[in-house]
């Protein structure tokens, strides 16, 4: 969550991202796992395009709700045989990357599955989670998501 977990990755545009994010989410369904995408601004193309970036997406992300007992990385390994990916991933607490054959990230972040519509929420709201984190700094409180 960040899409810069790698060097050398590949921004994505609109249409691969549909693509990638519709390809990841029926593989994580047929894992019987509960999964959500954030919520993006839904001008968030013509937005990048004004700035200069012709490809708005810097990773997928994916929240995946995990039952007590199921294993985060054979989800990651499936996932990842799936899609043909290969190379390293990258763990950073709940959140792991690794990138396509097409060097296009993807982030699974993993959760108890009654907290994902919080955290779905959450995510797609994230410019708010950043402000009340700097708005909390002073005061050495820390916005967590678990």
């Amino acid at each position: 969550m960040g899409g810069d977990a790698f060097p050398n990755t590949k921004r994505v545009s609109e249409a691969e991202y549909q693509r990638v994010k519709k390809e990841v989410l029926n593989l994580l369904k047929a894992m019987d796992v509960q999964v959500g995408v954030p919520v993006e601004v839904s001008d968030k193309a013509s937005l990048c395009l004004a700035r200069g970036k012709d490809r708005p997406y810097g990773d997928v992300d994916f929240l995946v709700g995990l039952p007590e007992g199921r294993d985060r990385e054979q989800v990651v390994t499936d996932v990842r045989h799936l899609l043909g990916s290969e190379g390293r991933v990258i763990k950073n607490d709940s959140t792991h990357s690794f990138v396509t054959k097409e060097r296009y990230q993807i982030d699974l972040k993993f959760c108890k599955p009654e907290n994902l519509p919080f955290l779905l929420a959450f995510k797609s709201n994230n410019d708010f989670g950043a402000l009340l984190g700097h708005l909390l700094t002073p005061f050495k409180l820390k916005w967590s998501e678990a």
